[in-house]
């Protein structure tokens, strides 16, 4: 029987090369970061002090990145971007309620992003009228796992 292959962190390796890379300036990052109030109010119904401890419950953005005059609310998506657009849609309208976010708003503009190897113009625009950014980024080394993944074939 032939030895597993280790399990590959793609996802993580994608955002966090492309957060380091478009926000070198950065004030402040976090990655897989929930938007809303779900883990305050679980914290406060189970007497926990730490709402830390209910992160995985909520819903979670990619990556928050704080600049000097912006919050950036990110969403990676490699295989389907429209999921990551939905994703965002339901962040922009939490990210008010967003207990621990609250003092990095102050102040500064907050700003959606979908980073993506591929750009799909029916994506595109219902991003463009959502107030959405998108970025495409796709580095050499991710096709490898788009051909494993069936995003890409061999002929492109």
């Amino acid at each position: 029987m032939e030895a597993r292959k280790p399990r590959e962190e793609v996802e993580m390796r994608y955002l966090a090369e492309y957060v380091g890379i478009a926000f070198p300036d950065a004030v402040r990052v976090w990655f897989q970061v929930p938007v809303g109030d779900t883990v305050h109010h679980l914290a406060h119904m189970m007497g926990v002090p730490n709402p830390r401890w209910f992160w995985r419950y909520g819903r979670r953005a990619d990556a928050v990145v704080v600049t000097k005059s912006d919050v950036w609310v990110i969403e990676t998506e490699t295989r389907r971007p429209v999921q990551g657009l939905a994703e965002l849609l339901v962040y922009k309208e939490r990210l008010p309620e967003t207990v621990h976010l609250k003092p990095w708003l102050r102040g500064r503009r907050v700003r959606m992003l979908l980073v993506s190897p591929f750009l799909e113009i029916d994506t595109y625009l219902a991003a463009k009228n959502a107030g959405i950014e998108i970025a495409v980024y796709r580095p050499a080394w991710l096709d490898e796992a788009l051909l494993r993944w069936g995003v890409l074939s061999r002929a492109e």
